[in-house]
């Protein structure tokens, strides 16, 4: 059957009645987010349906979600267009390197390329390599959500013959930030430095995902990784690399610490000056996939837990990212909502974590949400209204809302407090807590207390570091020794020389003091989690 999409420009493509629409779309490589992996639960995957027939068992108005339906006849569609904002708005602004003041810029200086892959979102930055000043920043959407949200997703969809397509997106969408940073301006770039979460990494270099879907959870791919652009590419247009400068950039990869704590985390570290001093310091990246350290400058403990997508909007009835119009402020006052959006952007477009978290804590403090969750009459069956338009359409909060957000929160606080007790030591004892990622910066600390995400032990000892990965992948790109060379065979069996970027001593430093801990082995968890479900 053809199915024929309507949007900028028209596209045809050929499909069966046996293959759900979200399905014909992701083998013919056309994007559509699907956050839930096609269960049927983000409702993200909306498409209309303009001409045709469809066989599906939820439809209004013509808007279906592709991945219940299936077509009957030859179907023409218009798929929603995603505000390509919704990328890195918290958090982006505060990548910015470390290390000396700006030093007075040339003409002739060489530029570098900073990348943080994440499960969500692509942030590149274009980084003078003498001054570490940004010159430029690219941020995007990883187009991998179309099989899922979260990296279980990606692994599964990997592990089910998916892998080339997955590698295609990510190198693609790379290749393409790369590009407009280089050369637009006709900038020298001289390398590529990327941070990911391990995951990402394997998708990005067609690595097999096998063992990352299974107990006990390895990964052969966890130290620094060397190639070049067009490497990336192989698979996908060599003809292309082959007459493009940009094909032979070093790409360098930094080191990860487990299969679900990558090297994101590694870069996080590197910028959180707490872990090399005697106290006790705490880092949390809560995002999908909640990855936190705990230590000093003796002894590292990670762990990584699976939150799922609520604190990104993922699962969230009227949930979107943190792009301009997105509902992050939230207070109520007599029952009624008083918001405040991202860039003061009227009318509001959704409502992101920030937001999130901070009606759960308003609904608890004005008793309208009790411990357990649980919304009063008449909030219950038609969800508490953060904004109602003039047409009656509205921005609210519902009960699965709530649950969606016990089950994060309760997964990110028992790993926390596992992680504790593991390293020997009370909340109390504590001395910092770094907040990474855009929805860590922007969080509302008493409102994440209030609601016992967070300890109240920790108040006045947190800190946002914003995008602590890009920051991470800027220090290890500035300043790089003169002209060190490697020689290593590359993936076509060339040999071929990269140049090695200035990566910091306490890198490997680092890598030596971690342990990783297994949350799902460890004893006692299980029942911190059921504990911190209650909004306590």
């Amino acid at each position: 059957m053809k199915i024929t999409i309507r949007g900028r420009e028209e596209i045809e493509i050929v499909g069966s009645r046996e293959q759900t629409l979200l399905e014909i779309l992701q083998e013919a490589g056309v994007y559509l987010p699907a956050l839930c992996a096609g269960r049927g639960t983000c409702q993200k995957c909306r498409v209309k349906v303009l001409e045709g027939q469809v066989e599906t068992g939820q439809e209004e108005n013509g808007v279906c979600l592709a991945c219940k339906t299936s077509p009957v006849t030859d179907v023409v569609l218009e798929l929603p267009r995603e505000d390509e904002r919704e990328i890195l708005v918290e958090g982006m602004e505060r990548a910015v390197s470390t290390g000396d003041e700006i030093e007075e810029l040339t003409l002739t200086e060489r530029n570098f390329i900073a990348v943080d892959i994440g499960t969500t979102t692509i942030a590149m930055a274009l980084v003078g390599e003498s001054s570490g000043e940004i010159k430029d920043t690219y941020a995007a959407l990883n187009r991998q959500r179309m099989y899922g949200a979260d990296v279980i997703s990606r692994i599964a969809a990997a592990n089910g013959g998916q892998l080339s397509l997955l590698r295609q997106l990510i190198a693609e969408d790379l290749w393409q930030g790369v590009e407009k940073l280089a050369k637009e301006g006709s900038r020298p770039v001289t390398k590529v430095v990327i941070a990911a979460n391990t995951t990402m990494v394997h998708l990005l270099m067609g690595y097999d995902c096998g063992s990352l879907g299974r107990h006990p959870f390895i990964s052969e791919h966890l130290e620094m990784i060397q190639t070049t652009l067009g490497d990336i590419r192989t698979d996908i247009d060599r003809r292309v690399c082959q007459e493009d400068i940009l094909s032979l950039l070093p790409v360098i990869i930094l080191p990860g610490i487990s299969a679900f704590v990558g090297g994101d985390i590694t870069a996080d570290l590197l910028v959180c000056s707490g872990f090399e001093e005697e106290g006790i310091s705490l880092l949390l990246d809560m995002g999908t996939n909640g990855e936190m350290v705990i230590g000093n400058n003796r002894r590292l403990v990670a762990a990584s837990t699976a939150a799922g997508p609520a604190f990104e909007g993922g699962n969230i009835t009227c949930g979107t990212g943190s792009i301009p119009g997105a509902v992050n402020q939230v207070r109520i006052v007599n029952r009624r909502a008083v918001i405040g959006t991202i860039g003061g952007k009227q009318p509001p477009v959704g409502i992101c974590g920030t937001g999130i978290i901070g009606g759960i804590a308003e609904l608890k403090r004005n008793r309208i949400m009790d411990r357990g969750g649980t919304l009063q009459a008449p909030y219950g069956d038609k969800g508490f209204p953060l904004w109602v338009a003039p047409t009656g359409e509205k921005i609210a909060l519902y009960q699965q809302d709530i649950r969606q957000i016990q089950l994060a929160k309760g997964a990110i606080r028992a790993g926390m407090e596992q992680l504790m007790e593991v390293f020997g030591c009370m909340p109390g004892e504590v001395d910092r807590v770094y907040l990474a990622g855009g929805f860590g910066t922007g969080l509302p600390i008493d409102a994440a207390m209030e609601i016992g995400l967070l300890p109240k032990e920790f108040g006045g000892k947190v800190t946002g570091i914003g995008n602590g990965a890009l920051q991470g992948a800027i220090a290890c790109g500035r300043k790089p020794p003169e002209a060190e060379k490697h020689t290593e065979a590359g993936n076509n069996g060339r040999n071929r020389q990269l140049l090695i970027p200035g990566i910091p001593k306490q890198l490997n430093g680092i890598k030596a003091r971690v342990e990783s801990l297994s949350l799902a082995l460890a004893e006692g968890f299980e029942e911190k989690y059921l504990r911190y479900l209650d909004f306590v």
